[in-house]
């Protein structure tokens, strides 16, 4: 039986770019991570999530790992605990935005005609009719694409759902909106 590396000869060889002692080290390690991921998240797909971009990170940041600075145990709980909680920080966020829409006293007030008023005021209820034409999956993404400036990748992380599957739901509500607009303009 071969005796099982500590992180000491893993963090040696996982440096030099070994990749079955990465192996080894993600399935003497991932275990643990994971507990931890799931322990701040509460939730099984997050914490995977979490877990494999960790592991992820460290294979790909391999050379910047310092073993004089500390355990490379430590370090990669650490790392998981930081993405765990950026995650559920994520979340909050996004669970506040979509429970508290924006309200109109919110919103800052302009010097205009009454024509000009009157105008706007039918925009808003033509949009707030176009906005409602689109499923909560669309609003929600294109919301976090517009209002948070968040990329694909980043709205997938955050909505737990598949890069593809939010692309569709930004595509497809977008063009909803354009084709709404196009009926306005007419």
């Amino acid at each position: 039986m071969t005796k099982r590396p500590d992180d000491a000869e893993f963090s040696q060889k996982l440096r030099s770019g070994d990749v079955e002692a990465f192996r080894q080290f993600f399935r003497q390690r991932s275990p643990e991570v994971l507990a931890l991921c799931r322990h701040i998240l509460r939730n099984a797909q997050d914490a995977e999530d979490v877990t494999a971009d960790v592991f992820l990170e460290v294979w790909s940041r391999r050379h910047r790992f310092d073993p004089q600075k500390g355990n490379l145990r430590s370090y990669i709980l650490m790392l998981a605990r930081s993405r765990a909680i950026d995650l559920y920080r994520k979340k909050a966020k996004l669970q506040a935005r979509v429970e508290q829409p924006i309200a109109a006293e919110e919103l800052p007030e302009t010097a205009t005609s009454p024509q000009h008023d009157v105008s706007m005021n039918e925009f808003r209820r033509f949009a707030e009719s176009a906005l409602d034409d689109i499923t909560a999956e669309e609003r929600a993404v294109i919301e976090l694409s517009v209002f948070e400036g968040m990329s694909h990748a980043q709205i997938a992380n955050c909505v737990d759902s598949p890069l593809g599957t939010v692309k569709s739901h930004i595509r497809r509500g977008l063009e909803k909106l354009r084709q709404k607009l196009k009926q306005w303009e007419a």
